[in-house]
């Protein structure tokens, strides 16, 4: 049921960003919302098997953008890594470690991204505009991914518990 919850957490995020929020002018400050899945799912797994799922969401990412392919492979993995180091030393639980963890995760893609721009086009590809986008990238990502976060996992746990009870009875019938 969890595998089945991830799925589709994906499909929603990459649908609202490919299709629904460019279509709005108040989004186009937006990040990457696939980071929220890296996000969730470093939080709560600390199982090996899951980086394998964090490099599918990352090929799905390349395929979608415009972007070198593997750069977002490479900076889902390191978003998942540095999460899992930073569970280390600051309980999962904490408030202070979902801002920080997603500020961090958005200034790694940021600078992935603003490093691959500068290899292929040299020193005037990278502007001061892009260093304000990143910022505002952040500011968004400050706020609303531990949001995001938040109401991902009661509708996780919503979920489960009705299957949940749903499972019981069939089961009881039977």
């Amino acid at each position: 049921m969890k595998f089945f919850f991830f799925i589709m957490l994906s499909l929603v995020l990459i649908i609202a960003q490919t299709s629904i929020f460019p279509g709005f002018s108040f989004f186009s400050q937006s990040f990457d919302l696939l980071i929220v899945n890296v996000i969730y799912l470093s939080l709560i797994s600390s199982n090996p098997c899951m980086i394998l799922v964090v490099i599918l969401l990352g090929t799905i990412m390349d395929s979608l953008s415009g972007a070198p392919f593997g750069i977002y492979i490479s900076v889902y993995v390191w978003i998942f890594i540095s999460v899992q180091g930073m569970k280390i030393f600051v309980h999962p639980g904490s408030i202070v470690l979902l801002p920080i963890v997603s500020s961090m995760a958005v200034l790694i893609e940021n600078l992935f991204l603003l490093f691959s721009f500068f290899v292929r086009n040299g020193k005037n590809a990278v502007s001061a505009q892009d260093f304000v986008f990143m910022v505002k990238q952040i500011m968004w990502a400050f706020v609303f991914i531990p949001l995001l976060i938040v109401i991902i996992h009661a509708v996780q746990k919503s979920l489960l518990g009705f299957v949940g009870k749903i499972t019981d009875r069939l089961m009881g019938q039977a």
